[in-house]
């Protein structure tokens, strides 16, 4: 290969979790697209996403609804029909998963039967199974249903990668619910390849790339392996994931922010990810001993930015350091609230993002821009 030529890089863009204003993501990807044209870069949008959308209630409206023991899902679930075709057919993605949580029963069963009867101590943290299969599936307490979406796109993906043999450059974890903009959309057509890319030459490089301006982001090694391999071109690659946040307190307690993550195919594979629910259901559902009393409690984990950086760091070498990004970007989180409980409310919430959306692409693109 000469050394003028430069591998067409590929990246995968893996959404899940429930789709609360999946609009805003439709709307963007015609942009992302036109980018990774523009750029010469094989873009390939990969989904897994719940069937509803959940309303989100304060732990205090939580407590209330279960303290009350007459509970349905249309407590739960906001009256907001999902229509799948609309979001395939707007995102058009490689690969799409849209199911429904009753998929989780069988690890949900598991927790009530087996797990619950293994702890020495407390058992009373759900009064019954059914309070437990509504706090897995309509809260984040704890938090499986969020992790399992985020990992079975993971999963998604590593299939298509293995039957199509592709080597993912760029595996950029995100949400609906999210914009992710000058990653993409700051002036794509002035070197960012190069930023990635050494200029000139064959050999690739893993792109550094900050998740904001104060970015403090960390990298991880997959067990067992080296810093570097060879990328099946000869070229060589880092074995890095990136996160915008990761920090570990007095309590000696980790804690990370997963709203984007980006990592590669050496990182996010079949190997690394596989049996995630057990590996979930393990972390979010434990028993505690206490260093005092030594008297067991079973704990329900209810930071799922604790049982994230703890799945990552079972999975990968659990040495820390900082990086410099070379390609800093931004994201912006548009959470659904606590004050959207009908459909209408999510219709007017969702027109008033949309138009914030499109006055920040505004802001960012000129005329001659593609």
């Amino acid at each position: 290969m000469e050394s003028s030529q430069i591998i067409r890089p590929n990246i995968a863009l893996c959404l899940s979790t429930e789709p609360r204003f999946w609009e805003i993501t439709a709307y963007n990807t015609q942009f992302i697209k036109k980018w990774a044209d523009a750029m010469n870069i094989n873009l390939h949008i990969f989904i897994h996403a719940w069937d509803h959308i959940s309303i989100r209630y304060t732990r205090d409206d939580y407590k209330n609804i279960f303290k009350a023991n007459n509970f349905t899902t249309r407590d739960f679930i906001l009256d907001h029909k999902i229509e799948k075709n609309n979001i395939i057919d707007d995102i058009e993605p490689t690969d799409c998963i849209i199911e429904n949580k009753d998929c989780l029963d069988e690890g949900i069963e598991h927790i009530y039967d087996e797990k619950f009867a293994s702890f020495i101590g407390n058992k009373k943290w759900v009064n019954d199974k059914k309070h437990l299969e509504f706090k897995i599936k309509y809260t984040n307490e704890p938090c499986i249903s969020q992790l399992y979406s985020i990992l079975k796109c993971y999963d998604i993906m590593s299939n298509f990668a293995e039957r199509n043999n592709i080597y993912y450059d760029l595996i950029i974890r995100s949400r609906f619910d999210q914009s992710l903009y000058n990653l993409f959309y700051n002036q794509p057509r002035q070197n960012a390849v190069e930023k990635i890319y050494r200029k000139g030459a064959s050999s690739v490089t893993y792109p550094m790339v900050g998740l904001s301006k104060n970015f403090k982001g960390f990298k991880f090694r997959p067990r067992g392996v080296s810093m570097t391999d060879e990328r099946s071109t000869g070229n060589a690659v880092l074995y890095n994931m990136l996160c915008p946040r990761f920090t570990i307190n007095y309590k000696r307690k980790l804690w990370m922010e997963f709203a984007v993550l980006v990592g590669s195919s050496n990182i996010i594979n079949k190997d690394t990810i596989k049996n995630y629910l057990n590996n979930i259901i393990d972390l979010a559902v434990r028993e505690k001993t206490h260093n005092v009393t030594e008297k067991r409690n079973s704990v329900i984990e209810t930071s799922s930015h604790w049982v994230m950086a703890e799945y990552l760091l079972q999975h990968f070498e659990s040495g820390i350091s900082t990086l410099k990004p070379a390609l800093p970007w931004q994201y912006k989180l548009n959470h659904l609230g606590r004050d959207v409980f009908t459909p209408g409310e999510y219709k007017n919430k969702l027109e008033d993002l949309i138009k914030k959306e499109k006055t920040r692409k505004t802001s960012l693109y000129t005329k001659n821009m593609f």
